[in-house]
């Protein structure tokens, strides 16, 4: 009958949680303090682990991105990408004002009673055109003196 249905659903609801739980990856990308430096562009970003593990994904939450001095925050959640060792940002080069400068970006593995790890990568460079629309940095647990 009926209630059989609604017992059936939970254990589905519990495999979910697998031996591989979903771990909350927050991207913080701060964008550079001059005039101009800010990105109309759509940014995309590669975190990479050392096991060849990747997370792939878009960095948008709505149109205010990236403006000057400003510092955006994106959350993932991702099976376990283990110890990250490089964050590559790159972007179309679309829209009016597509020229952008990366300060730095930190990255936070936010896991259920777990400590929360951090990584930094310096960026300090423009992506344009001009400079290339993509960039790779070392992700390194050593907070940048420039932060």
């Amino acid at each position: 009958g009926k209630e059989d249905g609604e017992v059936q659903s939970l254990p589905r609801h519990c495999l979910s949680k697998d031996k591989d739980p979903s771990i909350l990856y927050r991207v913080v990308v701060a964008t550079g303090h001059t005039r101009g430096s800010g990105t109309t562009a759509n940014v995309r970003m590669d975190l990479i682990g050392k096991d060849g593990t990747l997370l792939n994904a878009a960095l948008e939450n709505n149109e205010l991105d990236f403006q000057n001095k400003r510092t955006d925050s994106f959350d993932f959640s991702s099976s376990d990408l283990g110890d990250l060792t490089a964050v590559h940002l790159r972007h179309d080069g679309a829209g009016f004002s597509p020229a952008w400068y990366v300060r730095f970006v930190q990255v936070l593995r936010i896991e259920e009673n777990k400590p929360t790890v951090k990584w930094w990568a310096t960026f300090e460079r423009w992506l344009s055109e001009e400079e290339g629309l993509e960039a790779m940095r070392t992700l390194s647990r050593d907070m940048p003196s420039s932060a």
